[in-house]
């Protein structure tokens, strides 16, 4: 039976969670949309507020500052009259007051008030003779010198004279403004009424909203004007406004649960007062007409929250159609792989469950004969893996795998196939069965093997031949760079160091007394020693340095690319390295030798602007090492300079 025979069936759980996941993001989408675009509304219509309000908090404070200005000076001037003759005369001198206010819509009236709060002088006749009350208007200033002015209380009231009636409450009052005077050696006060009602009907023709109020707001925070009774928005407000108003003069925040409370403020410069604009968010929003300007808004977003599930789900199913498309493809090709691969398919624990026909006939088995066994019959092991368990191991962890498998056909003789063993799982997941794919390459092996065969051989010369010109090169007895390994490498140092234009440096070491350490010692004490002191040296060299045995207890040491003074440096702390720590020796079993060692170095340096040759070079070095030696050993010393003493 043909291992495609078998159709795959679609995975349920797969194709209906798409559809719930379709569902659920089209409707997300949707109310995401809404929410969002909403709340994009409702900040675009608070900022454009904010915006407007902003210039008109400006426009009123500067209005008010201008206003209050006219109520001062009109003061001033009043102050600057204030003499006796005034007093003289009431009647000539509240006509000067008429004639001072009557151009001023600022001043409800101008009054002169003696110490005790009765009003003398009035630009409102009516006002003449009020006593002022003393809780409502406060007289404590006295006159220094100059004109001072104090902000009072503001009433709602018309005017004084409303102190001794029975005070019905106005709309618009008035401010309260307090100048010191003096009069022969006497205390009174000019008092201005300042008309509120100027700053508010402002108000009105700036063509604000009616879900905002503007409030104005003294230095402790009380109210002297507003155009509806304190809010719950304006208590939320004031805090604020006043803890900010000295480092901040304009700002806007929102305050209040929620915050549910727009506020903008603009404090003067001058006066002590603040232009305080509050408005409450959901009178703003429902006067904005957001229901139907949003309307449009989240109707589109319905909409294009729609088109996307239509579309979401049209690609789902154009998915489903490819997939249909697909398990026919995968049929046809199936029948292709039939008639040119063979094909087996096994069950989970390695039994044959079916092949196709080139399968069979590779391994001349009829289909019952194989069908129920185990797949061990044809292959036993991986050629240089061992078992088929280190197929299974892989196979199990449900990733495919290839390689090349050694069968046995019915007859007993052997070939070699390409194979790949896929994993196919079910719609759950679970591994139910293996389909293997092989190509037969037991030409292709036999090839292989000869070809192999020729490369090792090739591989072994190669070896053999290193091995030898290793040997060559190498010191058996300290297993350093010998004499023809040096006479190699010195011509490559010198072409290095004209390329690079840097200097090249030598050291000539030479065992001091190592004659008599061989006859003190023996021979095989010798060798210890010239063993050891190379192991010393090789771990203070670079490793782009060379260490080589050059004679019997003499060695050398080439640098590149380094001057005089490194190579100096390097010596002496070879000379002090050997010298301090003696060479231990086993002469016989339980006996250690200690043989003291040190070592005399000739140093010699080329730059690279001089003809550089190898004779001269060396040449230099042995005449260092000659004077080190005549000089007393275990010392330095430089070509061309002074002995280095071994201290």
């Amino acid at each position: 039976m043909s291992v495609f025979s078998r159709h795959s069936r679609p995975q349920p759980l797969l194709i209906r969670g798409f559809f719930v996941l379709a569902l659920v993001v089209g409707s997300a989408l949707t109310w995401f949309a809404y929410y969002f675009s909403q709340r994009a509304v409702d900040e675009r219509t608070v900022q454009r507020h904010w915006e407007h309000v902003q210039l008109d908090a400006v426009t009123l404070e500067d209005h008010a500052s201008r206003s209050l200005d006219t109520a001062v000076n009109l003061m001033r001037l009043a102050a600057s009259l204030t003499k006796p003759e005034l007093l003289s005369d009431a009647l000539r001198g509240s006509a000067t007051l008429v004639d001072l206010t009557a151009d001023s819509p600022v001043m409800r009236s101008l009054s002169l008030v003696d110490s005790s709060g009765r009003v003398l002088l009035s630009s409102v006749r009516r006002n003449v003779g009020v006593q002022l009350p003393q809780e409502d208007v406060k007289l404590d200033s006295r006159w220094t010198g100059v004109f001072e002015f104090h902000f009072g209380r503001s009433f709602a009231l018309r005017d004084l004279y409303e102190f001794e009636g029975d005070r019905t409450p106005v709309d618009l009052g008035f401010l309260i403004i307090e100048a010191p005077v003096e009069i022969d050696g006497a205390s009174y006060h000019w008092i201005a009424a300042v008309n509120l009602g100027v700053f508010l009907n402002l108000w009105d023709q700036l063509g604000q909203p009616e879900v905002s109020q503007i409030h104005i707001v003294g230095e402790d925070g009380q109210l002297l004007a507003s155009q509806a009774p304190q809010t719950q928005g304006l208590r939320d407000a004031l805090p604020k406004v006043l803890a900010n108003r000295i480092d901040n003069p304009q700002a806007d925040f929102a305050a209040g649960e929620d915050e549910r409370t727009l506020v903008t403020y603009r404090s003067s410069d001058l006066y002590p007062l603040s232009i305080v604009i509050t408005t409450e968010r959901d009178r703003l929003l429902r006067s904005a007409g957001n229901a139907q300007a949003r309307l449009p808004t989240v109707m589109l977003v319905a909409i294009v929250g729609n088109l996307l599930l239509i579309v979401f789900l049209a690609a789902l199913f154009a998915t489903y159609l490819r997939y249909e498309r697909s398990l026919q493809e995968l049929a046809n090709q199936s029948h292709a792989v039939d008639l040119h691969l063979m094909v087996s398919e096994t069950s989970g624990n390695g039994t044959i469950l079916g092949g196709n026909t080139a399968f069979f006939a590779a391994n001349g088995y009829a289909p019952e004969e194989l069908i129920g066994q185990s797949y061990r019959v044809l292959t036993t092991e991986i050629p240089g893996q061992g078992s088929l368990e280190a197929a299974f191991d892989t196979l199990r962890t449900g990733r495919a795998w290839r390689g090349t498998l050694q069968n046995r056909r019915k007859s007993g003789d052997l070939y070699w196939v390409s194979a790949t063993i896929v994993p196919f799982p079910d719609v759950w997941g679970r591994t139910a069965r293996y389909v293997t794919l092989m190509t037969d390459i037991s030409e292709s092996i036999l090839l292989s093997a000869k070809v192999a065969n020729e490369q090792r051989l090739r591989e072994d010369l190669t070896a053999l031949n290193q091995s030898l010109v290793t040997e060559a090169t190498t010191d058996p007895l300290t297993g350093r760079p010998n004499k023809r390994a040096f006479d190699l490498f010195m011509p490559k140092a010198v072409a290095i160091s004209m390329d690079d234009q840097k200097p090249l440096s030598v050291m000539m070491l030479d065992i001091d007394h190592f004659k008599q350490i061989n006859d003190s010692y023996g021979h095989l004490a010798g060798d210890a020693v010239l063993r050891e002191v190379a192991i010393r040296w090789e771990r203070e060299i670079r490793g782009s340095d060379m260490l080589a045995r050059v004679g019997g207890e003499e060695f050398c040491v080439v640098l590149p690319r380094t001057t005089t003074e490194q190579t100096r440096r390097l010596a002496e702390k070879l000379c002090r390295l050997t010298a301090a720590v003696t060479i231990d020796f086993e002469n016989s079993p339980g006996e250690i030798l200690s043989i003291p060692v040190t070592v005399s170095i000739g140093v010699a340096t080329a730059d690279p602007a001089d003809a550089l040759g190898t004779e001269p070079l060396m040449h230099a070095a042995d005449e260092a090492l000659y004077e080190a030696k005549r000089t007393g050993r275990n010392r330095v010393v430089v070509a061309g300079g002074p002995p280095q003493s071994k201290d």
